[in-house]
């Protein structure tokens, strides 16, 4: 795993990442450096791709930059525990969960898009048997009053939703929020990745369903729909080629 990917859908979803980010063409490869700029189109260096013009493209292969991915969002430290984490889950498929009904052999276990988020890093976890919104704490000390099991609240540019710790060895904590659990409606992995891809990509839409929070119970209940709101009516595309 030696870099991170992130679809860029919409300018919203570019605020929080470093004007130092370069991105990558998901067609051809052709890599956009805002330390380099772009002669083609001339950019000039010290540009982000965030403040590219909104008529540039690919200069090679013309693709628009909303199919261009993001690179460099993961330390080498973040990029263990996320391997440690890809590695626990392969355990827990293999050794309890390949034999049940919810098992969808068409998905493998995968991490997706993390970044940086605060002194945090999110991205989405996909497995054969779930798709959750994964939080690594980037301190977890700043954790460390919450058990395994109980629910908290995290404030995200679409709203706030909430997530369940949980602690794996090797990993340390973990916060996650379920987005599809199962994942029998999903017939191939590449299908799995793009609505990952697009539900973080409406994770950091600041302009959905921005409804003032007033009391705790009614945090909790705007956390869930929010949540059906972004992914429970998301079509599944689906692969049958």
């Amino acid at each position: 795993m030696s870099t991170a990917t992130f679809e860029a859908h919409g300018l919203s979803a570019l605020d929080s990442l470093p004007p130092s980010t370069r991105f990558e063409c998901g067609v051809c490869w052709r890599v956009y450096d805002p330390a380099e700029g772009d002669d083609y189109w001339q950019i000039p260096a010290g540009t982000s791709f965030a403040g590219l013009p909104e008529h540039w493209t690919c200069p090679n292969c013309d693709t628009p930059r909303e199919k261009f991915v993001a690179l460099d969002l993961t330390s080498p430290e973040l990029e263990f525990r996320l391997e440690r984490l890809t590695d626990r889950y392969k355990e827990i498929g293999e050794t309890q969960m390949k034999d049940l009904p919810v098992f969808n052999d068409k998905l493998r276990v995968e991490t997706i898009g993390f970044r940086p988020f605060g002194n945090d890093s999110i991205g989405i976890s996909i497995s054969p048997w779930f798709m959750n919104v994964t939080i690594i704490p980037g301190n977890a000390d700043t954790v460390a009053g919450v058990g395994d099991g109980d629910k908290v609240l995290r404030a995200l540019p679409a709203g706030d939703f909430e997530f369940v710790m949980g602690r794996m060895e090797g990993v340390g904590p973990v916060l996650s929020c379920s987005l599809f659990s199962p994942m029998t409606d999903f017939m191939s992995h590449a299908a799995a990745q793009e609505t990952a891809i697009a539900a973080l990509a409406a994770l950091f839409n600041k302009n959905i369903d921005n409804i003032e929070v007033r009391d705790e119970p009614a945090k909790e209940e705007k956390a869930k729909d929010r949540r059906e709101l972004i992914f429970g009516r998301r079509s599944r595309k689906e692969d049958n080629a």
